[in-house]
């Protein structure tokens, strides 16, 4: 599991989260994201991509979570 922290995005950037989760979902992962900045919620909800992202506040409820995603698929 890899943690990375990303205080600021701006539209230009959001490309890249949207392409790490297509691979990702590709090669049967997810990709969570924990706690992100007031300004980076912001943007994903203007984008609409607060509904494509399991945006999770809590680490634990985040990684259970991964758990409850391959259950369902199985």
């Amino acid at each position: 599991m890899n943690l990375a922290a990303v205080t600021y995005v701006d539209s230009s950037g959001v490309g890249q989260p949207v392409g790490a989760l297509t691979t990702a979902r590709n090669q049967s992962g997810d990709i969570k994201l924990l706690r992100p900045s007031s300004q980076v919620l912001d943007l994903l909800k203007t984008t609409k991509l607060d509904n494509v992202f399991d945006i999770q506040e809590d680490e634990a409820a985040a990684i259970q979570s991964f758990s409850k995603a391959a259950g369902a698929r199985a």
